[in-house]
């Protein structure tokens, strides 16, 4: 690492090296590199032995993830990248142990919240948290309500979500950040989640988004009002609802 950007394909060779049989590389850093999320999830997938793999601020724990040992992955108030997000999600979505996703206080692209979110999807996860307070939304052409849908409702796939946590969302928000304009967000797929049987939602946090427009707030009360929903804490501090 620390070398700069590699040109493009210049990562191909290593990527050939750590899929033969004779590599037993458990450790590669080379952050400052630059590489493609492709590239990244390619040396990843080319390399067995691999452990820790360095791209930019973080370590990622290819290893303890990919063997079954990891039940938390935290990226708590690191700048998380696109080749980043885009090995994660590929780990992710084989992994059978992580309970946990933390992400409160990161910076993320629309692009990392979705790669992320691919890896939530894999079916195998059981994912019982998931941490986005105080996340920071980098700019881009996708609103923020949009960018938490996906990513939340990729978590509600998992029949094991606990808690899910979606307080104070930073960055490129206009109004409140779990509504667009045309009232779509991450609200809906977690109302469908509490209203399904056999969910074990218990803690929805959603408070620090801004004044919720008027009758936000009448598919979660539907949802509440369900005989499956077994929801215990809800936080909605700013919401700003009326009385009734």
């Amino acid at each position: 690492g620390g070398n700069d950007a590699w040109p493009a394909g210049a990562s191909t060779a290593l990527a050939e090296a750590l899929s033969s049989s004779a590599c037993a590389l458990e450790e590669l850093e080379m952050s400052g590199s630059a590489l493609s999320a492709a590239e990244a999830v390619k040396l990843v997938l080319a390399c067995g032995s691999l452990q820790k793999l360095t791209l930019g601020e973080m370590t990622l724990p290819v290893g303890m993830v990919r063997c079954g040992e990891a039940t938390e992955v935290s990226l708590s108030g690191a700048a998380v990248s696109e080749p980043e997000a885009a090995v994660l999600g590929q780990l992710l979505r084989s992994c059978t142990s992580v309970t946990r996703l933390d992400l409160s206080g990161s910076r993320c692209s629309a692009a990392a919240l979705a790669l992320l979110g691919e890896g939530l999807c894999g079916g195998s996860l059981p994912l019982a948290e998931l941490v986005l307070s105080g996340l920071v939304h980098e700019a881009g052409d996708e609103s923020v309500p949009l960018r938490l849908h996906g990513l939340v409702s990729a978590a509600c796939t998992s029949t094991a979500l606990q808690l899910v946590d979606v307080s104070g969302q930073l960055g490129t928000t206009d109004g409140c950040a779990l509504f667009d304009g045309r009232g779509e967000g991450p609200l809906q797929p977690l109302c469908a989640l509490m209203a399904r049987p056999g969910n074990a939602l218990r803690v929805l946090r959603l408070g620090g988004n801004g004044v919720w427009p008027a009758g936000a707030s009448a598919a979660l009360a539907e949802a509440l009002s369900s005989s499956a929903c077994v929801l215990e804490e809800l936080e909605m501090n700013g919401s700003a609802l009326s009385a009734a």
